[in-house]
């Protein structure tokens, strides 16, 4: 079956196409133009040189293009190798049987190799890198693999055909690999790893407990004293003594308000009037007095539950020795310590 698969690619990619890109087959598309998509597309793949995800949607763009100029054969082939580049490709339901009888012919073509799938795995066998390559299909034509020594070595490039169970020797007990299958042209069908996270064959140490060739592990630098929870509890509890504070002046001026208004005499009863035709400005400035003070002592004591609420909560910037320590006051809250 993988070397019908391999007969039919000149179907699929003739020669003599002129080389195009993936934008214009994209765009062909667009414009409904299904036969200067199947030419764009095979002349997109003839060119090489392009990742899984690009030839995946190369593939699924030939695929419908071949389909809805009726020639469902070529574009069930072409189904076929969408879904060794991308298993999970998927068409949408609403297009018509036309368009998705040859997908569903070449997913019932996978269907018979069950889990069995395009793939490729590298191990450390001696002093080669073994790859096991996957290909029930036989669509892939080359096996490259890039190896180095670990981060700081250069890549070094080797292309194998997947056939003669490729292997490729190095020195050492490890490597970094990184391992594609590519088609005829050069498209990579299957990349396992990338440069920026290459897989890892052979002795590598456990991450857990690995220890840093340098020296020891330089331990992390403490975090600083104070946090913004200490400032903004600072700030709460530094708000609260300030509003206790002037709801205490606000208190000793009610106080002598209310002396005043309360005292027999000259100060607010004679002349037979009542004491609240005498004074009513005293009475006004005692009334007024009485609100602020509470209203001052009500938003200290809030902000000053506030802040040490904050300070509670707030994680610690070190060891005793750096902690904030507060404690109510008869009109405030002190507050000692480091942060």
């Amino acid at each position: 079956m993988g070397l019908a698969l391999l007969a039919l690619a000149g179907a699929l990619v003739p020669s003599g196409v002129r080389a195009q890109s993936l934008a214009d087959a994209r765009r062909a598309y667009a414009e409904v133009d299904f036969e200067a998509t199947v030419e764009a597309s095979r002349g997109a793949i003839a060119a090489g040189g392009h990742g899984p995800a690009e030839l995946a949607e190369l593939y699924r763009l030939l695929g419908l293009s071949l389909a809805a100029l009726e020639q469902p054969q070529p574009a069930r082939d072409a189904f076929v190798r969408l879904l060794a580049v991308d298993p999970d490709a998927r068409l949408e339901n609403r297009l018509s049987p036309q368009l998705r009888s040859p997908y569903m012919e070449a997913r019932g073509y996978w269907g018979q190799f069950g889990e069995e799938r395009l793939a490729v795995v590298a191990a450390l066998r001696g002093s080669q890198i073994a790859v096991d390559v996957t290909d029930p299909a036989g669509l892939a034509e080359r096996v490259r693999v890039r190896h180095r020594p670990g981060p700081e070595g250069g890549w070094q490039i080797v292309e194998l055909a997947p056939s003669d169970d490729p292997a490729v020797r190095i020195e050492g007990d490890r490597a970094e690999v990184l391992v594609e299958l590519l088609d005829g042209p050069g498209n990579v069908l299957l990349r396992q790893g990338s440069e920026a996270e290459p897989e890892r064959v052979g002795a590598w140490p456990d991450p857990a407990e690995a220890v840093d060739e340098a020296g020891p592990a330089v331990p992390p630098a403490e975090p600083p004293n104070a946090t913004p929870l200490h400032v903004a509890g600072v700030a709460l509890l530094a708000g609260g003594v300030a509003s206790a504070v002037v709801g205490a002046v606000f208190h000793v001026e009610r106080e002598s308000l209310a002396e005043t208004w309360n005292e027999a005499g000259p100060g607010c009863d004679g002349n037979g009037l009542t004491r609240g035709e005498v004074c009513a400005g005293v009475r006004s400035d005692l009334d007024t007095a009485a609100m602020l003070s509470g209203v001052f002592y009500g938003l200290g004591g809030a902000l000053a539950l506030a802040g040490a609420i904050v300070m509670i909560a707030a994680p610690s910037g070190g060891g005793d020795e750096t902690a904030l320590r507060c404690a109510p006051g008869v009109l405030s809250v002190a507050c000692g310590g480091r942060f």
